[in-house]
């Protein structure tokens, strides 16, 4: 009779743990997925400093965007073109397909509020003293 006590106790405490580790395994799963999709932008945003009305982005789509308008920071790869775009880890990554060659363009991304956003082609950590962040408001 205690053999089966021992065996039914035994039995309970593995259901309890592999219902523990099911649960922490589900909590990862979901957690890494939204930390994974990044941010998302829609709408038109146009530059006001340090030149206002230079550049505009349309993102059209939750991974498109269009820019029209000078250079970004005297980038010619981010010229008036269309680009998908992902924001992952305080940088957005602008990527362009169009002929002759694929262009990469990355940024420093900051967003106070729903309503702007500052790009800054300096990624590093270090002081980038040449570098100027340029501001972006929703139209």
């Amino acid at each position: 009779m205690q053999r089966l006590c021992v065996a039914a106790c035994h039995k309970q405490k593995m259901k309890m743990r592999l219902s523990l580790v099911l649960f922490t395994l589900v909590i990862m799963i979901f957690g890494c997925k939204k930390s994974n999709q990044g941010e998302v932008l829609s709408g038109l945003y146009v530059e006001t400093a340090p030149k206002a009305g230079a550049a505009e982005m349309n993102f059209i789509s939750d991974n498109r965007v269009i820019i029209t308008g000078d250079s970004i920071i005297n980038q010619a790869s981010a010229s008036s073109d269309t680009f998908s775009y992902q924001i992952a880890n305080k940088e957005i990554l602008f990527v362009s397909k169009a002929a002759p060659k694929s262009n990469t363009t990355i940024f420093s991304f900051q967003q106070p509020d729903s309503n702007t956003f500052v790009l800054n082609a300096c990624t590093c950590l270090c002081p980038c003293p040449n570098f100027k962040s340029l501001f972006f408001v929703k139209n």
